[in-house]
């Protein structure tokens, strides 16, 4: 993990005299990213300038960025690591190529050289690079398979700008603050700004798995070099994928643990951490290092099942409880992202990263193995949604909903939290099955959003473009059914757009490279092979995985089931944190602060939050 940024002359005007002095400032503002060096690089044309910010993990004395090639032709800045190395480099030697050092940085430049624009192919790892080839005349930039590395940009005066947060654009050019009302309904509505929009309207997001070539002339050339595609192969058995996949795994978290620096894994006591952490105590023969949180609020139910697995495969294991008062650190956890979230996790996950990084550097975690192989239990609400839906029309609005409507809903007792959520669930079923797994999980609905907002005439094409976003594109998997799509469209959106990002900030925050063995390409594509019914099959979710560990895992590993990562907030917020949100956040005086972004104002009362609108959204 390290931190990468530069400025091109889309003219070729050669206007980058000044160059130095601005790429400093972008690398200043995400030090945090790379403590342990930095470097910049002004090309002899003033066409270009290159900035690297180096978190060292692996050949710590050298790599030094950015980078070149023997003639000093093409230039490279380089955020992550690449786990095929070893073979690049068998293929350079084999071509010829003359490296300097053993960076992985240097060798990227080389295939660069041998392969031109089709180098990112050649590539496996979690990166983003930039490269200035002056031959040519160009600036390519190129971002990993499943977006793990992110990379922003932003053109203004025939200048291009990108790098690794947006705040390092942001810090030489504060005029981009201007938001984009589209961004604003889509994470209102979902919780998150899907790739390319950012919340600012001149900065986008560099798509994953994208190559492009800007000539000092002012063309740009770009390509999707990888695509997922589901593609369900019918004839292989469950236990051939579950073999197949447990060859992948394992040589995913072999390659993710070559390091020059220590390195852990996080653990909850879950299915997916759990495979990690075996994986990793089989591979080394030193013990590994695990990671657990709990919070007091919960019973300690996590720690307790960590703390069983860590003992099981022999760890070094370190467990540590959240406290509900670190919920006053959110205000610099924000910064580190340059735009919003909604996502309580990001708490227990920045506190985790932080305590990984008093005893390691690199932390290998289980995220994207609910996305890719069915863990979530919003699709189990699919799987019966798609038989409810199925019965007689008459059965269900005539009797079934008619006698759900007629039970009181609250959230007094564990009685009405059951009727409120089948209530739920029939308005679920109800939706476009299109979107409605993730309406299920959204904040606010397009319907909700038009009654908030003033103006509806001038917001009503922004909220449809938001809420259109998440149709699912049926040329891009064979799909067998609405299940098989719901996943597809939980790895392209939810996954690359939000868990990723989580957890890839709160990591660099705090200096720790974060690596997702789950998101190797060749288990993505292994994932996409496979028949919804091998996943979830009989209301078991992530069923292959149990095939999967079966010898390995004890049953009461295999069948736990999900407990996510959210820290307890409704009972924070109506024990320890009431004083806090009711007289601080939710304050008149509060919301008169921010009333600008926020066209209504609440009225709190002991047992009921009235809002009035007082004002237009300004997206300025």
């Amino acid at each position: 993990m390290c931190g990468i940024c530069g400025i091109f002359d889309l003219s070729g005007a050669g206007r980058l005299e000044g160059g130095a002095v601005s790429a400093e400032k972008m690398l200043a503002a995400m030090a945090h990213r790379g403590p342990d060096a930095s470097g910049v690089y002004v090309s002899p044309d003033a066409n270009c300038v290159l900035g690297h910010n180096k978190l060292a993990i692996a050949d710590i004395n050298a790599g030094k960025q950015p980078a070149s090639n023997e003639d000093n032709s093409v230039w490279i800045a380089l955020d992550g690591e690449l786990y095929n190395y070893s073979h690049i480099w068998k293929d350079l030697e084999a071509q010829g190529h003359k490296l300097k050092t053993s960076s992985d940085t240097e060798a990227v430049a080389h295939v660069y050289e041998s392969y031109g624009l089709d180098f990112a192919a050649k590539l496996n790892g979690a990166f983003s690079a930039a490269i200035y080839d002056a031959g040519a005349g160009r600036l390519v930039l190129a971002r990993d398979r499943a977006g793990v590395k992110p990379l922003f940009t932003a053109v203004d005066n025939n200048f291009l700008y990108f790098a690794s947060e947006i705040k390092a654009i942001l810090a030489v050019k504060p005029e981009f603050k201007s938001l984009s009302e589209e961004a604003v309904h889509e994470y209102l509505i979902y919780g998150f700004i899907s790739a390319p929009s950012t919340i600012f309207r001149k900065i986008n997001k560099f798509m994953p798995a994208h190559v492009a070539a800007y000539s000092s002339g002012g063309e740009k050339y770009e390509q999707t070099y990888w695509q997922a595609r589901y593609s369900p192969e019918y004839g292989r058995s469950a236990a051939a994928f579950a073999n197949d996949l447990m060859s992948s795994i394992k040589n995913a978290v072999k390659d993710r643990m070559s390091s020059d620096a220590d390195i852990g894994a996080y653990l909850s006591g879950g299915i997916n951490s759990s495979i990690i952490v075996a994986l990793m105590s089989k591979i080394s023969s030193v013990r590994t290092r695990t990671f657990a949180i709990g919070f007091d609020e919960d019973g300690q139910t996590d720690l307790k099942f960590a703390a069983k697995v860590a003992e099981m495969f022999d760890c070094v294991h370190h467990a540590f409880n959240l406290k509900s008062r670190e919920i006053e650190l959110l205000p610099d956890i924000i910064s580190y992202f340059d735009e919003p979230i909604a996502d309580p996790s990001v708490l227990p996950a920045f506190q985790s990263a932080r305590v990984v990084s008093r005893h390691a550097r690199v932390i290998l975690n289980g995220e994207g193995a609910d996305e890719l192989f069915g863990g979530h239990e919003r699709y189990l609400w699919e799987t019966i949604a798609g038989v409810y839906t199925r019965l007689p029309k008459l059965l269900r609005k005539s009797f079934l909903e008619k006698v759900i409507k007629l039970f009181p809903a609250s959230t007094n007792n564990i009685f009405e939290n059951g009727v409120r959520k089948v209530k739920k669930f029939v308005e679920y079923c109800a939706y476009d099955p299109n979107y409605r797994h993730l309406s299920f999980t959204s904040y606010f609905s397009g319907e909700s959003l038009r009654a908030l907002l003033p103006g509806f005439e001038k917001n009503k094409n922004t909220i449809l473009a938001a809420e259109k976003k998440y149709e699912i594109d049926f040329n891009e998997g064979n799909f067998e059914n609405w299940i098989s799509s719901v996943l597809f469209s939980d790895y392209k959106y939810p996954l690359q757009n939000s868990v990723i990002v989580k957890n890839e900030r709160m990591c660099a925050a705090n200096s720790v490279e974060n690596r997702s063995p789950f998101l190797d390409h060749r288990i993505i594509e292994l994932a996409m092979k496979m028949p919804v019914n091998y996943k979830i099959k009989n209301l078991s979710l992530k069923n292959i995985l149990k095939v999967m560990m079966q010898d390995t895992l004890p049953i009461y590993i295999l069948h736990r089931p999900k407990t996510g990562f959210m820290p307890p907030v409704d009972r924070w917020f109506r024990g320890d944190l009431r004083e806090l949100m009711c007289r601080g956040h939710l304050s008149i005086d509060s919301i008169d602060t921010y009333k600008t972004y926020f066209p209504f104002r609440l009225t709190i009362r002991p047992n009921s939050v009235k809002i009035y609108r007082i004002g237009r959204l300004n997206s300025a």
